[in-house]
């Protein structure tokens, strides 16, 4: 007997017992099991139509599948999670009736608000301060990137100018989140690892901001309307106030209840998803208001009340979310229909950030190889890129091919980049020890 969709599905039960009196048995065995698997591909049909479900079982599945390939493989340990979710979910979305990715992309976006929450608590601003060619450097390379891949777009495979700025924009950035979350797996600390976080935290505000500007472009050309020209003020004061309002709110609660442990987690997330839902009321950057959220309540935080839960289980549990949904989050199609593309870009990308951090690692009180380590640690690129391009390619359709390049290059390094990071660190030797996950 099986409950679907509010009602009982039942074999026929006159007819098993008119077949279980009769002399034949194996009639009877042959009914009952095929009346079994129609029941089975019954509740398999309503099941498939249900994205919780689809959701759940990639939970269940992808982790194993990624122990498997480390294990065995010896798939780096990200990697091998973001490989998973991309498996699993191609055979879910072959499978079912639900397009998986497009599902997915909204509790992509949440979680990564309660990473990039934690890279906010740990990146420290006043760092620029004391030393102010960190930031000189951070632009060089950001704007150096975005050029060379706008005037290669432009000139050489003749994208639209307005479209060529979008993508180089999102292909100009850097993961905080990659590059926090494997010195976590690695409990790496250091001149490279610290640097490179704070210059790819740097870039992800960049690339928010330059494709704000741009679209604001657009628009007020469009309709002539010159109040458009605020608007990217408007993102970014808009987005540090509503980060401050949650700080405000997340030590409120700290310090009322004396929250410990779990339940400051749970708060945490909680105080993200309130942002998410604000931000997008009121037309701001959720991705800004959870890197304000975590910087301002570090710099507020002078009673050390909420405790970073960077090496906690917590943040290993959303690491492994975090990678399992982006993977599964990565269209195949886009990537083959843009990979030579996204190859040459990556290689433009990469060429360009090593290169700037190479020559500039003197200016910044840092060895050569030490720059050219930050500038191969900046190679990742991930869900901040992938859901900036699905934004994207959602506000504008007309885009076509040039969001393909996008997606193909995020696929590219979603995949390849936390693996770069983790050989990067290594490399660096500020690993202190492992964690087994």
């Amino acid at each position: 007997m099986f409950f679907i969709k509010g009602k009982f599905l039942r074999l026929d039960a006159l007819k098993l017992a008119q077949l279980a009196e009769q002399p034949n048995k194996g009639e009877y065995m042959n009914y009952l099991a095929e009346e079994f698997l129609n029941q089975i591909v019954k509740l398999w049909a309503s099941l498939s139509y249900s994205s919780l479900t689809l959701l759940a079982l990639l939970l269940v599945i992808a982790p194993a599948i990624a122990q498997l390939l480390h294990r065995n493989l010896r798939v780096p340990t990200y990697t091998a999670f973001v490989a998973a979710g991309m498996l699993v979910a191609a055979l879910l979305g072959s499978i079912s009736q639900i397009n998986l990715t497009t599902q997915l992309l909204p509790l992509l976006e949440a979680v990564t608000m309660v990473m990039l929450f934690e890279v906010g608590q740990r990146v420290s601003f006043s760092w620029l301060k004391r030393n102010p060619a960190l930031l000189l450097t951070s632009l060089l390379e950001y704007i150096a990137t975005f050029l060379v891949i706008f005037l290669v777009l432009w000139k050489i495979f003749l994208v639209e100018a307005f479209a060529a700025a979008l993508v180089a924009a999102v292909a100009s950035s850097s993961s905080p989140v990659v590059i926090s979350t494997v010195a976590q797996l690695l409990r790496a600390r250091g001149q490279v690892t610290e640097r490179a976080i704070l210059f790819a935290t740097l870039s992800t505000i960049y690339t928010v901001l330059i494709l704000q500007i741009v679209l604001t472009g657009v628009l007020a050309t469009d309709t002539t309307d010159r109040g458009a020209i605020f608007v990217p003020l408007y993102q970014l004061c808009g987005s540090f106030l509503l980060g401050f309002l949650g700080a405000l709110v997340l030590l409120g609660a700290m310090r009322t209840a004396v929250l410990r442990g779990p339940l400051q987690v749970v708060v945490v997330i909680g105080v993200c998803m309130l942002l998410f839902a604000m931000a997008q009321f009121f037309s701001l950057s959720p991705l800004l208001s959870a890197l304000a959220l975590g910087t301002l309540t570090r710099v507020l935080d002078r009673q050390h009340t909420v405790a970073r839960f960077e090496w906690s289980d917590a943040g290993v549990i959303l690491a492994i979310i975090f990678y399992v949904i982006s993977g599964a989050s990565l269209s195949w199609q886009m990537f083959f229909a843009a990979f030579g593309i996204a190859l040459i870009l990556l290689l433009i990308r990469s060429g360009i950030k090593i290169g700037v951090h190479a020559a500039l690692a003197n200016q910044t009180s840092l060895s050569l190889r030490s720059g050219i380590l930050v500038g191969c640690a900046l190679t990742p690129m991930s869900s901040v890129s992938l859901m900036l391009a699905s934004n994207m390619a959602f506000s504008y359709p007309g885009l076509g091919q040039a969001a393909a390049y996008a997606f193909g290059l995020s696929f590219l390094l979603t995949l390849l980049g936390p693996a770069i990071a983790e050989l990067t660190l290594s490399a660096a030797g500020e690993p202190t020890r492992r964690r087994v996950l």
